[in-house]
């Protein structure tokens, strides 16, 4: 298993992608994304819903993350991923389908390396979402900032009583590489 480290490289290959307006190319595969202004007027870009393991659903529920082999073409990636089910009051869209994360950053093409904020929200393991971070007041930095889902409730639960070591129960987020 891989930890947090690959979620944070998989940032860093990200912002040193091939990159063609709001299109960059990372190992999974194209992503568009969009172009924004933050509260006080500075452009940055956004890439949302990228998948970081795979669906676990079906056979996956409750088993470690897998790795996400990709998707052909170009993926868009302006809107919103999947919150993980959650009680009724969050609204958003939500799906078992939830282990994705969004990406802002204030440049594309640069060989600057950033300071990255990984925002894991709160929400004691039963609520919450990427979905309600505020980026438009952190893009005023010079930064680049990433928020992510991933299971809650009775997913997450039933998964680390699974899990055969402590090590691998303190990091159920880890992907496989």
């Amino acid at each position: 298993m891989i930890s947090a480290q690959f979620v944070l490289k998989s940032v860093i290959v990200f912002l040193t992608a091939s990159i063609s307006a709001e299109v960059i190319h990372i190992k999974q595969g194209d992503l568009r994304g969009f172009e924004s202004e933050s509260r006080n007027g500075t452009k940055y870009f956004g890439f949302l819903g990228i998948p970081y393991a795979a669906a676990p659903v079906n056979e996956l529920r409750f088993q470690a993350p897998q790795p996400h082999h990709g998707w052909p073409g170009e993926r868009d990636a302006t809107k919103e991923g999947n919150i993980c089910p959650q009680p009724a009051l969050f609204p958003g869209n939500q799906s078992e389908d939830c282990l994705n994360l969004n990406v802002y950053t204030p440049k594309l093409n640069s060989s600057a390396k950033l300071p990255v904020m990984f925002l894991i929200h709160g929400g004691g393991f039963t609520t919450g979402g990427a979905k309600f971070s505020k980026e438009k007041y952190l893009m005023d930095q010079d930064v680049v900032y990433v928020s992510i889902n991933y299971r809650l409730g009775v997913l997450v639960f039933k998964f680390r009583l699974q899990v055969s070591s402590v090590l691998e129960t303190r990091l159920f987020l880890e992907t496989k590489a």
